[in-house]
């Protein structure tokens, strides 16, 4: 679970926001990235409304600052284009497989589009 208060910290240390390189205290609204940063940020550079803040504060979703969300997304798109390969891969073998039939040494009959008759009953 994220921690959702600043931590103490003994002597003079303090969190520096990665993205305004601004000082992060108690007296301002920051949020901790659960991503790979591991780190806190303001609010406003989060890119959060006051209303989404109040949100996030409450539950136990992980947040991502906005560079761990594109590494994130970035991880996900690639999982999915393997998939989508594996997956073309796989209609290629079936669609150069050939016709398979259920009595083996039958060759199949191929199939035909239905004749359309224009006038299928004669009035001679």
């Amino acid at each position: 679970m994220p921690p959702k208060k600043l931590p103490k910290k003994k002597g003079k240390q303090s969190y520096i926001c990665p993205i305004c390189d601004d000082q992060i205290d108690d007296s301002t609204q920051s949020i901790w990235c659960d991503g790979e940063s591991a780190t806190w940020l303001h609010r406003g550079c989060a890119g959060l409304s006051k209303a989404a803040y109040s949100k996030l504060n409450c539950t136990d979703t992980p947040f991502y600052c906005p560079h761990c969300s594109l590494v994130k997304q970035e991880k996900e798109i690639e999982l999915l284009k393997a998939s989508l390969s594996h997956l073309a891969k796989k209609i290629d073998d079936l669609l150069n497989q050939g016709p398979k039939t259920s009595n083996p040494g039958v060759t199949p009959v191929p199939s035909r589009s239905p004749r359309i008759v224009k006038n299928p009953i004669s009035s001679t």
